[in-house]
């Protein structure tokens, strides 16, 4: 397959698979060429004014409004703005951030509203604006070049495409001097060596279509245990033993990598193996990235040990982890899981959701300007707030100092103090917990970071999941409730008539068709939502999305999906996106449901076309780290086998919940109060009982009618003995 996931694991990056044609000519010219000032002339857009709105004041995201009143005429990706560009033969600027970017928004500051810059950048280029949580089908072509051409990826993200768009150069974050000298150094190559920019433009295109090549592989006989030992394995030794989660730097969470790590565990029997899963979660949630005061996760951590976050806070880390964190408690019922699923559900609900039932997108990093300002403490400052007999137990749990542990601002972010005993810790922490509600209840009076105010199905579908989840751990019906009601918001604007998912929904609107990620995590949510409420209506929205998705994205050739759609032919390069990164790959969740779907139904092209998918990638599962954690997930449930689980009769939802309490990765929930419509449901139902069938790959055991007896059934490794 050739997706060279190795050079992610040494680099630690997001970076892939860079082509081997030597260093491009124009990345030569910027490192090596002298200052030269290129001199402009005005041009037609050269006097825009600060305050006055250009093209971006139409736009609904809040991160495109944020730059409608930039002296620079912004233009929104579209077929019309890449016309533009082709018509006046200008190259192409297309920056692209997102809305809760602090550097994103001291670039903004800092050049974008400089009139000087604007009168440059509007003389001689067409200038693009683009929300990456919008268009990530564009934000992954331009971001692809900048790791080919730095081996690293970040936001702000600023590429420079020839006007037919294809991206000769790339940067993120500079300082208004750099910036107008790279804005001069690039007209200065345009005047004097326009074919190296073509040339570079060439070279970088080609290596964004190479980075993903794919082979329609053999599907095998058998998918033994080996290779999926090994990829654990190999996953578990970039476990970081001190600070805990991965040994890259920055620290990301990599959520579908230690959700794999767990249930790895927990089918395998490792003790050792799930002890370290567990230890890594504990340090998560010790460090400064989760908001001990008011819930919730932050992006990612600066440092090792999770101490100092990168403070914005997105809708998709936290569905993730609550959903793992929920996982854990089933494992282990540990109390501070079940705080921090709580405590972040509760922020999620104060902070991000709609009047209409479904979720923003983030908060910001900043306010009044300032990084992380909303989080921080001194010490005597919480003092005051604390109950006086409190304070010494809270300086005794958490690390706090007269002069700040967070050196660049002289302030305390809140992180437990990891010198002393754990055990102690987290019981100190949970007679904390009136002080640490105190401590939120003052915060709340600063002023607060701004809100993303844009609804993205994908986002909310993980969150979905992740209620349900946590619903399972804890039973509590809120939990369900919140997760039916994102479904139905989903259902009723984001799904128009001819059955097309839209990504984006905000202020009444929707305006952009799905990508192959929102289509992937709703069809999991709905099959979520079924094997929590036996409602087989989730189960045939689910199967309809599916079909649409292989209407859109299909590609025969590969047996792969495509990310996006692209009818009006606008990407340089049509993507795939096959591994995991800080959001589970949408081809390898598009696989498992494509084998949970075909189970259920007893679709045996469904099954199949899940195993082609699976082939094509498989080489590189065993290397391939927190990068093929879907993969493996995938690959295990065609090793261990799908354990169904049917739970069927009048008292089906009490023991089905009684059954999901308990953490079994392969297994699939189906039944009701009777048969349904799935095959499998077929003459089971018993007059008054409620039996419990467990299964595996549809053969079934001898049904029981106790859940101890079930749970004896489902720990079994070995479920060919005793069936009817």
């Amino acid at each position: 397959m050739g997706l060279n996931i190795i050079n992610r694991l040494r680099s630690g990056r997001l970076g892939l698979r860079v082509p081997q044609f030597g260093i491009f000519n124009c990345v030569l010219f910027f490192l090596c060429t002298s200052l030269i000032f290129f001199s402009c002339s005005s041009g037609e857009y050269g006097e825009r004014k600060v305050g006055e709105p250009n093209a971006l004041i139409n736009e609904s995201s809040p991160y495109l409004l944020q730059h409608a009143d930039n002296p620079i005429d912004w233009h929104p990706w579209n077929e019309q703005t890449l016309q533009k560009a082709r018509k006046e033969d200008k190259l192409i600027l297309v920056s692209i951030g997102y809305s809760s970017c602090h550097w994103c928004h001291v670039m903004e500051r800092e050049s974008f509203m400089d009139e000087e810059i604007a009168k440059l950048m509007n003389t001689h280029f067409i200038n693009i604006k683009v929300d990456r949580e919008e268009r990530p089908d564009v934000d992954q072509i331009y971001l692809n070049a900048l790791q080919l051409l730095t081996g690293s990826g970040g936001w702000p993200l600023n590429a420079f495409a020839l006007p037919d768009g294809r991206p000769f150069f790339a940067v993120t974050y500079l300082d208004p001097p750099k910036w107008l000298d790279l804005l001069e150094r690039i007209l200065k190559m345009e005047e004097e060596d326009y074919d190296s920019l073509i040339k570079g433009a060439e070279q970088i295109t080609e290596g964004i279509a190479d980075s993903e090549p794919i082979s329609q592989l053999i599907i095998p006989d058998e998918f033994p245990e080996d290779p999926l030992t090994a990829a654990a394995q190999n996953q578990k030794e970039l476990l970081d033993s001190l600070g805990g989660g991965y040994e890259y730097s920055p620290k990301f969470y990599y959520a579908p990598g230690l959700h794999n790590l767990l249930d790895h565990s927990v089918l395998s029997g490792d003790s050792d193996f799930n002890e370290k899963v567990h230890q890594s979660l504990w340090n998560i949630w010790a460090g400064g990235t989760y908001d001990h005061v008011g819930g919730g996760f932050a992006r990612y951590a600066t440092d090792r040990e999770w101490k100092i976050p990168h403070f914005e806070k997105m809708l998709y880390d936290n569905a993730q982890l609550i959903s793992l964190y929920s996982k854990a408690y089933r494992d282990r019922n540990n109390p501070i899981y079940e705080r921090v699923v709580h405590q972040t559900i509760s922020f999620l609900n104060r902070s991000l959701l709609s009047d209409g039932g479904a979720y923003f997108s983030s908060l910001d990093a900043e306010s009044e300007g300032v990084e992380g300002l909303y989080y921080i403490w001194q010490k005597d400052e919480i003092k005051g707030i604390l109950d006086p007999e409190a304070f010494d137990l809270f300086t005794s749990t958490f690390y706090i100092t007269g002069n700040g542990n967070w050196e660049e601002h002289n302030s305390n972010i809140i992180y437990l103090d990891k010198e002393r005993e754990s055990k102690m810790l987290n019981q100190n922490y949970i007679e904390l917990q009136p002080q640490l509600e105190k401590m939120r209840e003052v915060r709340s009076n600063r002023p607060s970071p701004r809100v993303d105010e844009k609804i993205l199905t994908s986002w909310n579908a993980l969150l979905i999941s992740g209620l349900i989840d946590a619903y399972k751990s804890f039973e509590n019906p809120a939990y369900l409730n919140r997760a039916i009601s994102v479904a139905e918001f989903i259902n009723e604007n984001m799904i128009d008539e001819n059955g097309n998912l839209y990504r984006n929904f905000k202020d009444g609107t929707k305006a952009i068709e799905g990508f192959l990620d929102d289509y992937s995590y709703l069809i999991r949510a709905l099959i979520d939502l079924y094997q929590v409420t036996f409602d087989e209506d989730w189960l045939h929205r689910a199967r309809n999305l599916q079909e649409k998705a292989m209407e859109l994205f299909f590609e025969e050739e590969t047996n792969m999906f495509y990310f996006s759609n692209d009818p009006e032919g606008t990407l340089v390069v049509r993507r795939y996106e096959i591994p995991d990164n800080v959001l589970p790959s949408p081809n390898a969740t598009s696989a498992q449901n494509l084998l949970i779907l075909g189970d259920l139904f007893e679709d045996d092209e469904m099954m199949a076309l899940s195993k082609q998918m699976l082939a094509n990638v498989m080489d590189e599962i065993e290397d391939g780290g927190p990068f093929m954690a879907s993969w493996a997930k995938l690959y295990s449930y065609l090793s261990h086998g799908v354990r169904e689980v049917v739970v069927i009769g009048p008292k089906a939802d009490s023991v089905r919940a009684e059954l999901q309490t308990h953490h079994f990765p392969n297994a699939v929930y189906l039944g009701g109060l009777d048969e349904g419509t799935l095959p499998l449901l077929k003459y089971k139902l018993q007059d008054d009982r409620t039996m419990i069938y467990v299964c595996e790959n549809r053969v079934c055991r001898l049904p029981s009618e106790t859940v101890e007896d079930a749970l004896k059934q489902l720990r079994l490794q070995d479920l060919t003995q005793i069936v009817n």
